[in-house]
């Protein structure tokens, strides 16, 4: 396969053989990239007095900040360099250009360091979906626990009497895991991974609601109608109106009539009807187009005035930091200093940048109802008076082609991936079943 140059562009006169050799030239490279970012966080995973400070606390912000990636792809630098020791083989192939990042990472979250070798010639040859079931699916861990006392430990694999086969092994016990967030298409994803106890209890529950709905009258029930169901029952359940408010679902509706969430992000025009067609309305002053606040009579913020802050800054307001949830709403001036309950004195901070800032090592000075870059806005500066900025990423411009590769990239074969027959050999935990 003939190397193709960095800076070479598809023409529209190309043919197919051209276009996969920038395919494949370029997956190389990229796959040696982030190997040389996998090589650098693993670095600063072993020094993080080097660069750990305010707003910088882990080596997913700070890879995300140096470099412009998003938080997913600075998570996944991060997974695969806290284990790249125990993947050298895995690592070296990265290093060559032959296996990519989205390959190597469900392999450093599930699978065991022993199959390094053999994952390092099956992964390049497998989809990311295939390593990822892969990695996730096969019973790395087994039951040590013998049927007869007296027999031996072997590394061949346990054969079945009834089948003269490979015999079923029994994963241990993972942690139960879930994870909720918002996707790049303001889409509300929600995901689980839990043990037969606590999945046994989520799926009734999930049961039960959607033929509550059912027999309700609603039809053509789904999960997604179920799981939106419980929330609503949690929520109607909350007792105190304190309590209550703070986890109120709140959307903004301006002059216009155009409908935004708490964090600001647009809502669509179906949702819209939908939403304000049985909804509670506060309405909000403006004077000269800002919103009526209550100075210095009341120190406590008001709901309304927690809403439109909330709303304006769509999460914690510190450069750098990604926390949308949770917040509190911080007075610039201090009150104690004779900082007024206004919106331009109030900003939003999540709990630990609050922590921070009354502990003396995170500054705040400014307007906060500003726009960012305008003269006065809101500033945020670390202990030793240093403005914190957005982002610090300072691409070099490429000088020339990259060098060649020591590898050859080869796309993933895709063929069908028959999980019945894959096995690892040489498990040091598999023992043989008593003959």
């Amino acid at each position: 396969m003939g190397e193709v140059a960095g800076d070479t562009l598809v023409s529209p006169s190309a043919d197919i053989r051209f276009v996969d050799d920038v395919f494949s030239s370029a997956a190389g490279h990229l796959n040696v990239q982030h190997a040389r970012l996998v090589s650098a966080a693993t670095w600063m995973l072993d020094h993080p007095s080097e660069w750990q400070g305010d707003g910088l606390w882990t080596a997913e912000a700070y890879i995300r900040w140096r470099t412009g990636v998003s938080q997913a792809t600075a998570t996944k630098v991060v997974t695969v360099a806290k284990r790249a020791a125990e993947f050298p083989h895995c690592v070296t192939t990265m290093q060559r250009g032959e296996l990519s990042l989205d390959q190597l990472v469900p392999v450093a979250k599930h699978a065991p360091s022993w199959c390094d070798e053999q994952m390092a010639g099956l992964a390049p040859r497998l989809s990311v979906a295939q390593v990822s079931k892969t990695a996730r699916e096969y019973p790395w861990d087994y039951d040590l626990s013998p049927t007869d006392e007296t027999a031996e430990p072997s590394r061949a694999a346990p054969v079945s009497e009834a089948t003269d086969s490979v015999a079923p092994r029994t994963p241990a016990t993972a942690p139960d895991e879930a994870w909720f967030g918002w996707d790049d298409h303001g889409r509300f994803r929600v995901s689980a991974n839990l043990g037969t106890a606590s999945g046994s209890v989520v799926e009734q529950a999930l049961t039960e609601a959607r033929d509550r709905l059912f027999r309700a009258g609603t039809p053509d029930v789904d999960t997604a109608d179920a799981l939106i169901d419980l929330a609503e029952r949690s929520l109607n359940s909350v007792a105190t109106p304190e309590r209550r408010g703070r986890y109120r679902v709140n959307f903004h509706m301006d002059q216009r009539r155009t409908v935004t969430d708490q964090r600001g992000r647009p809502v669509p025009a179906a949702e819209a009807g939908h939403i304000t067609c049985d909804a509670l309305l506060s309405p909000v002053e403006f004077v000269n187009g800002v919103p009526v606040s209550v100075g210095r009579s009341q120190h406590i913020v008001p709901d309304r005035t927690r809403r439109l802050v909330e709303h304006r800054d769509r999460g914690c307001r510190v450069p750098r930091c990604a926390s949308d949830r949770f917040v509190e709403v911080h007075h610039i001036i201090h009150w104690s200093k004779n900082g007024p309950t206004d919106t331009w004195n109030l900003v939003c901070l999540c709990p630990k940048h609050h922590r921070v800032h009354h502990q003396g090592r995170l500054g705040i000075s400014g307007n906060a109802d500003l726009d960012p870059a305008a003269p006065g806005a809101v500033v945020f500066t670390d202990r030793d008076g240093k403005t914190l900025t957005e982002s610090g990423h300072r691409p070099w411009p490429p000088r020339a082609a990259p060098p060649p590769i020591n590898g050859t990239y080869e796309h993933p074969i895709g063929e069908r991936l028959d999980f019945r027959w894959l096995h690892f050999r040489n498990d040091p935990q598999e023992r043989v079943a008593p003959g």
